[in-house]
Protein backbone atom coordinates (compact mmCIF):
# COMPACT_ATOMS: atom_id res chain seq x y z
CA UNK A 1 0.00 0.00 0.00
CA UNK A 2 1.34 3.35 -1.26
CA UNK A 3 0.59 6.65 0.92
CA UNK A 4 1.31 10.23 0.67
CA UNK A 5 2.20 13.03 2.40
CA UNK A 6 -0.57 15.45 2.79
CA UNK A 7 1.21 19.39 3.46
CA UNK A 8 -1.73 21.00 1.39
CA UNK A 9 -0.47 23.82 -0.28
CA UNK A 10 1.52 26.77 0.73
CA UNK A 11 -1.19 28.86 1.86
CA UNK A 12 -2.81 25.20 3.55
CA UNK A 13 -3.54 24.09 6.49
CA UNK A 14 0.09 23.08 7.66
CA UNK A 15 2.14 20.28 8.40
CA UNK A 16 1.30 16.59 10.12
CA UNK A 17 3.99 16.45 12.13
CA UNK A 18 2.66 18.87 14.97
CA UNK A 19 3.81 21.80 13.18
CA UNK A 20 3.20 25.16 13.91
CA UNK A 21 0.33 25.10 11.23
CA UNK A 22 1.28 27.95 9.23
CA UNK A 23 1.75 26.32 5.78
CA UNK A 24 5.55 25.67 4.57
CA UNK A 25 4.72 22.68 1.96
CA UNK A 26 4.97 23.81 -1.71
CA UNK A 27 3.01 21.55 -2.89
CA UNK A 28 -0.45 22.40 -4.39
CA UNK A 29 -3.31 20.22 -2.66
CA UNK A 30 -0.70 18.49 -0.24
CA UNK A 31 0.48 15.53 -2.39
CA UNK A 32 3.63 15.01 -4.14
CA UNK A 33 3.50 15.82 -7.92
CA UNK A 34 2.24 18.89 -10.05
CA UNK A 35 -0.07 21.06 -9.39
CA UNK A 36 -1.74 20.89 -12.87
CA UNK A 37 -5.42 20.92 -12.32
CA UNK A 38 -5.75 19.33 -15.67
CA UNK A 39 -8.43 17.63 -16.79
CA UNK A 40 -5.93 15.32 -19.12
CA UNK A 41 -9.25 13.01 -19.79
CA UNK A 42 -11.18 15.82 -21.76
CA UNK A 43 -8.49 17.98 -22.80
CA UNK A 44 -10.34 20.98 -20.98
CA UNK A 45 -8.38 24.04 -19.50
CA UNK A 46 -6.59 23.25 -15.70
CA UNK A 47 -8.86 24.27 -13.04
CA UNK A 48 -7.18 26.30 -10.82
CA UNK A 49 -6.83 25.91 -7.26
CA UNK A 50 -8.97 27.85 -4.97
CA UNK A 51 -6.35 28.05 -1.92
CA UNK A 52 -3.55 29.30 -4.62
CA UNK A 53 -6.35 32.18 -6.17
CA UNK A 54 -6.32 33.61 -2.41
CA UNK A 55 -4.22 34.07 0.96
CA UNK A 56 -6.00 33.80 4.05
CA UNK A 57 -4.98 32.53 7.36
CA UNK A 58 -4.00 29.03 7.48
CA UNK A 59 -4.62 28.65 11.50
CA UNK A 60 -5.20 24.68 11.23
CA UNK A 61 -2.69 21.34 10.42
CA UNK A 62 -4.57 19.80 7.21
CA UNK A 63 -6.87 16.84 8.42
CA UNK A 64 -5.52 13.87 7.20
CA UNK A 65 -6.50 9.86 6.89
CA UNK A 66 -5.47 6.82 5.49
CA UNK A 67 -6.42 3.22 5.82
CA UNK A 68 -4.83 2.73 9.27
CA UNK A 69 -6.40 5.71 10.50
CA UNK A 70 -8.06 5.43 13.96
CA UNK A 71 -11.79 6.36 13.20
CA UNK A 72 -12.56 6.70 16.41
CA UNK A 73 -10.10 9.20 18.13
CA UNK A 74 -10.85 12.84 17.99
CA UNK A 75 -8.58 14.84 16.03
CA UNK A 76 -6.66 17.76 16.76
CA UNK A 77 -7.20 19.15 13.39
CA UNK A 78 -10.90 18.69 12.61
CA UNK A 79 -10.89 20.04 16.23
CA UNK A 80 -9.19 23.27 15.00
CA UNK A 81 -10.83 23.16 11.86
CA UNK A 82 -14.84 22.72 13.45
CA UNK A 83 -13.18 25.85 15.75
CA UNK A 84 -12.48 27.77 12.52
CA UNK A 85 -15.78 27.18 11.14
CA UNK A 86 -17.57 28.83 14.53
CA UNK A 87 -14.95 31.49 13.75
CA UNK A 88 -16.08 32.64 10.73
CA UNK A 89 -19.84 32.42 11.53
CA UNK A 90 -19.33 34.59 14.59
CA UNK A 91 -16.77 37.48 13.91
CA UNK A 92 -16.31 36.76 10.02
CA UNK A 93 -12.36 35.46 10.26
CA UNK A 94 -11.49 34.10 7.33
CA UNK A 95 -9.44 30.74 6.43
CA UNK A 96 -8.21 28.13 4.57
CA UNK A 97 -8.85 24.52 5.30
CA UNK A 98 -7.81 21.01 3.89
CA UNK A 99 -8.63 17.69 4.10
CA UNK A 100 -7.29 14.19 2.71
CA UNK A 101 -7.56 10.60 2.65
CA UNK A 102 -4.52 8.46 0.96
CA UNK A 103 -4.40 5.33 -0.07
CA UNK A 104 -2.87 4.77 -3.40
CA UNK A 105 -3.16 8.66 -4.45
CA UNK A 106 -4.89 10.78 -2.63
CA UNK A 107 -8.18 12.54 -2.96
CA UNK A 108 -9.45 15.81 -0.66
CA UNK A 109 -11.28 18.83 -0.59
CA UNK A 110 -10.15 22.30 -0.03
CA UNK A 111 -12.29 24.66 2.03
CA UNK A 112 -12.13 28.68 2.19
CA UNK A 113 -13.87 30.45 4.51
CA UNK A 114 -14.62 33.63 3.57
CA UNK A 115 -16.10 35.37 6.80
CA UNK A 116 -19.13 36.17 5.56
CA UNK A 117 -21.32 33.35 5.99
CA UNK A 118 -19.96 31.65 2.56
CA UNK A 119 -17.33 29.40 1.68
CA UNK A 120 -15.45 28.14 -1.30
CA UNK A 121 -15.31 24.46 -1.71
CA UNK A 122 -12.73 22.87 -4.07
CA UNK A 123 -12.55 18.95 -4.47
CA UNK A 124 -9.31 17.65 -5.75
CA UNK A 125 -7.60 14.33 -6.40
CA UNK A 126 -3.82 13.23 -7.04
CA UNK A 127 -1.67 10.30 -7.95
CA UNK A 128 1.24 11.99 -10.62
CA UNK A 129 0.06 15.11 -10.96
CA UNK A 130 -2.90 17.12 -9.07
CA UNK A 131 -6.44 17.73 -10.57
CA UNK A 132 -8.75 20.09 -8.96
CA UNK A 133 -12.18 20.31 -9.54
CA UNK A 134 -14.66 23.33 -9.94
CA UNK A 135 -14.39 25.84 -7.07
CA UNK A 136 -18.34 25.94 -5.67
CA UNK A 137 -19.50 28.69 -3.71
CA UNK A 138 -21.82 27.82 -1.24
CA UNK A 139 -23.44 29.20 2.45
CA UNK A 140 -21.52 27.80 5.43
CA UNK A 141 -24.07 26.00 7.98
CA UNK A 142 -25.27 27.73 10.84
CA UNK A 143 -23.03 27.36 14.63
CA UNK A 144 -25.39 24.61 15.77
CA UNK A 145 -24.25 22.00 12.66
CA UNK A 146 -20.70 23.00 13.46
CA UNK A 147 -21.37 22.90 17.69
CA UNK A 148 -22.59 19.17 17.59
CA UNK A 149 -19.71 17.94 15.74
CA UNK A 150 -16.85 19.29 18.84
CA UNK A 151 -15.47 16.43 20.14
CA UNK A 152 -16.57 14.04 18.29
CA UNK A 153 -14.78 11.07 16.89
CA UNK A 154 -13.82 10.46 12.89
CA UNK A 155 -16.34 8.13 12.55
CA UNK A 156 -19.09 10.89 12.66
CA UNK A 157 -19.58 11.41 8.91
CA UNK A 158 -21.39 14.52 9.14
CA UNK A 159 -18.47 16.50 10.80
CA UNK A 160 -15.49 14.85 8.86
CA UNK A 161 -16.95 15.64 5.17
CA UNK A 162 -15.93 19.67 4.31
CA UNK A 163 -18.99 19.04 1.67
CA UNK A 164 -21.46 18.36 4.29
CA UNK A 165 -20.31 21.78 6.22
CA UNK A 166 -22.01 23.63 3.17
CA UNK A 167 -25.24 23.86 1.38
CA UNK A 168 -26.67 26.08 -1.86
CA UNK A 169 -23.45 25.46 -3.99
CA UNK A 170 -23.29 26.98 -6.80
CA UNK A 171 -19.86 26.60 -9.36
CA UNK A 172 -17.86 29.65 -9.93
CA UNK A 173 -15.09 30.43 -11.93
CA UNK A 174 -12.58 32.21 -9.61
CA UNK A 175 -13.14 32.86 -5.55
CA UNK A 176 -13.76 36.80 -4.19
CA UNK A 177 -10.61 36.75 -1.68
CA UNK A 178 -11.44 38.00 1.41
CA UNK A 179 -9.83 41.00 2.95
Amino acid sequence: MLGCVVGSLALACGTDDGGTGDGGASSSSGAEGSSSGADSSSGDAPQPSVLEQCDAPTPCDAVTRDPGSDTEAVSDALECAITQALAAIADGTPAELTSSYCDIGCFGSDLLLVGDGTAYLQAWSTTDTTDFETIQRCTLKDAPFFEACQGQPWNVNGCTSKSDWVTDCEVVVDAQCPG
